[in-house]
């Protein structure tokens, strides 16, 4: 299942921009945010129904703690992905997966700073194999890369 999960992820990068490249072609004159918007607003409608159908009634047991960090948490990751499906047309669907995944690299980074101590060579050796190997898989290496927004790639 873990497979199937990340076969998905990987393959929405690619699909994502080959939608915002066709819609772009569609309506040339829309604000890029526009597409930015539409990209990412079926995910959390498809969310809040599959949410809403598995709690149900227990919706209304929610306390107002949890509501607000929920909020919060939802705010963090709709930020999150307006900010990167807005990268995604500035740049290459295989870099922005890279960019993305940078996770795998600050969750150990925090964990060690929380808890102030090393994780291990394990865990930074994976750490080295995730950069590496998606480094490697975007064409990052040896590449010099141009920080900006730029002109929207298509």
């Amino acid at each position: 299942m873990l497979l199937l999960a990340n076969a998905f992820w990987g393959l929405s990068f690619p699909l994502m921009k080959a939608v915002g490249q066709l819609t772009q072609r569609v309506s040339p004159e829309a604000n890029p945010w526009f597409f930015t918007a539409m990209m990412v607003m079926p995910r959390f409608v498809l969310a809040a129904a599959v949410l809403a159908t598995v709690l149900g009634r227990r919706l209304r047991t929610i306390t107002s703690n949890e509501w607000q960090q929920g909020l919060l948490l939802g705010s963090f990751a709709v930020l999150g992905m307006l900010l990167q499906a807005d990268g995604l047309q500035y740049t290459a669907a295989s870099t922005s997966a890279f960019l993305s995944q940078f996770y795998a690299v600050l969750i150990p980074l925090w964990m060690a700073v929380r808890w102030r101590r090393n994780p291990g060579v394990w865990v930074w050796s994976c750490v080295l194999l995730v950069v590496g190997g998606a480094g490697c898989w975007a064409n990052l290496i040896g590449k010099r890369g141009d920080w900006g927004a730029g002109k929207p790639r298509r």
